[in-house]
């Protein structure tokens, strides 16, 4: 049985164990293999569908996944979950959804197969051979930090394990390190920082590969472009401390949660007096934030994007809501009507940011101390309160969805009773 053909277990985590602190890092982390899975039986699909040179490589590319499927399942799991991986095939996957962005998909597609074969040549999953794909396509990996391009008409992209090479030139060893400090076209290969670090495995990225960051659903929005807003990259940098330091001093087991499922940090430009940002379901581990001089703001948007990214991993496996699209209703957020999966994507943002914020004014934090936080504060629960009323009466809850309730109505009420 190939793996293709192999049918993952059903999805056997409580979807409440998804709202910190009911289950925390071991749902989390069987949560997203499931969804590993269904990534590689959706790669598998695809690289042996037309057209044929879709996911074209030397040797075929499913032979490889096959055989590295074998013999490190783990390891080719989450190869498949770069940024430049997973969005790519998932965009591809259903490029029907998206009409005005398919030059941008099919551009992700003829990238998707040279940064699967990186991953897979960093932790030395190719066969002796190695591997090859006609591609000039930039590769982009969190992993080792860098952006790589290939010289004009070199013609090829090369790997072996742990090597990366271009068209006839010298392969170059596959470190932060060794790429980091190359000359730039040096060997047909030039190399730029793409990643700027700012805790554990979470990155600020200069580089991002998702084909369809610029649809927006939001009507206040024109799409999450990648942009440092004219501020320098250490700016960026500070102020992500500072909002991952809270995080981690003030809610530990969330921050055990970011830093085994954030992989990046998208910037989408500087605002002084409001904040975008935005996830994508295909871009799972992505999240795109604004730069605001307010640091609580900074770190309520984390946290509510990173809870964005844990909901659209539990929609992979089990649905939640049987009525999760339709009808609409009003919603306390938005100015635009919005599906029950809306409102219940709201307060699954919104309560740990209130859970936070408390947990900051219980330690007497200097920044929870002032009249706008208490506001700020008190504006969040009526707006949780109202989603979580809508919710409670026009839900039609699957029964995992009934346990996910649940759990955020023992929060809401949580903070109820503390006011």
């Amino acid at each position: 049985m190939t793996p293709a053909e192999a049918k993952a277990p059903a999805f056997a985590v409580d979807a409440a164990g998804l709202v910190v602190p009911a289950g925390g890092l071991a749902a989390l982390k069987s949560a997203h293999r499931h969804y590993q899975k269904e990534l590689l039986r959706e790669v598998l699909r695809l690289s042996r569908r037309p057209p044929a040179d879709a996911f074209d490589s030397t040797p075929p590319l499913y032979e490889l996944l096959v055989r590295a499927a074998a013999e490190e399942p783990s390891a080719l799991l989450d190869c498949l979950s770069a940024p430049a991986v997973a969005s790519a095939a998932w965009c591809f996957a259903r490029k029907e959804r998206w009409p005005g962005l398919q030059t941008r998909i099919e551009d992700a597609r003829r990238a998707m197969v040279p940064n699967l074969l990186l991953e897979m040549a960093f932790r030395d999953l190719l066969p002796e051979g190695g591997a090859s794909v006609a591609s000039a396509a930039a590769l982009a990996s969190p992993h080792l930090g860098a952006v790589l391009k290939a010289r004009k008409g070199a013609g090829s992209w090369r790997f072996k394990n742990g090597f990366v090479g271009v068209g006839d030139a010298a392969m170059v060893r596959l470190s932060s390190h060794t790429l980091a400090g190359r000359r730039p076209e040096t060997g047909g290969l030039a190399t730029e920082m793409g990643y700027v670090p700012i805790a554990d495995s979470i990155k600020l990225a200069l580089v991002d590969l998702n084909p369809i960051a610029q649809m927006e659903a939001h009507p206040d929005k024109n799409g999450s472009v990648l942009s440092l807003g004219d501020r320098s990259e250490e700016d960026w940098r500070a102020a992500l401390d500072v909002s991952v330091q809270w995080v981690h001093q003030y809610w530990f087991e969330l921050f055990e949660e970011m830093s085994f499922l954030l992989r990046q940090i998208v910037p989408v430009g500087f605002y002084k007096e409001r904040h975008l940002s935005a996830t994508y379901r295909e871009a799972l581990g992505t999240v795109y934030l604004s730069l605001n001089p307010n640091p609580v703001t900074m770190t309520e948007a984390l946290i509510h994007e990173f809870q964005h990214n844990k909901l659209h991993l539990a929609s992979y496996a089990d649905p939640l809501l049987e009525n999760a699209f339709s009808p609409l209703f009003t919603s306390p957020i938005r100015p635009d009507p919005r599906p029950l999966w809306g409102l219940l994507m709201g307060a699954h943002a919104f309560l740990p940011v209130a859970e936070l914020l408390r947990k900051m004014r219980a330690a007497s934090h200097p920044a929870a101390l002032t009249p706008n936080f208490a506001k700020r504060l008190s504006d969040i629960d009526l707006k949780n309160d109202q989603a979580m009323a809508t919710l409670k009466a026009h839900g039609r809850w699957t029964p995992p969805g009934e346990r996910l309730f649940a759990a955020l109505e023992v929060m809401r009420a949580r903070h109820a009773e503390g006011r």
